[in-house]
């Protein structure tokens, strides 16, 4: 039976601390949440311009109204 000691992680964190942590720092996953940020960028930016061109749109209209 091996010494529990540094290079046993399991000796200090529980596992699911251990599995977030692998969660947050895995290659993959590390890959994957940078995707998931820039991601989130673009659809915020295409959405704050998708909402400036309804307002333009709505705003022609009811100036042509004349409300």
């Amino acid at each position: 039976m091996k010494k529990p000691g540094f290079y046993d992680p399991g000796f200090f964190v529980s596992k699911s601390f251990r599995d977030q942590v692998q969660k947050l720092w895995g290659s993959k996953n590390l890959a994957e949440s940078q995707n998931r940020k820039v991601l989130m960028k673009k659809q915020k930016k295409t959405l704050r311009l998708y909402n400036i061109f309804r307002n333009t749109k709505r705003e022609s209209r009811e100036l042509k109204d004349g409300t």
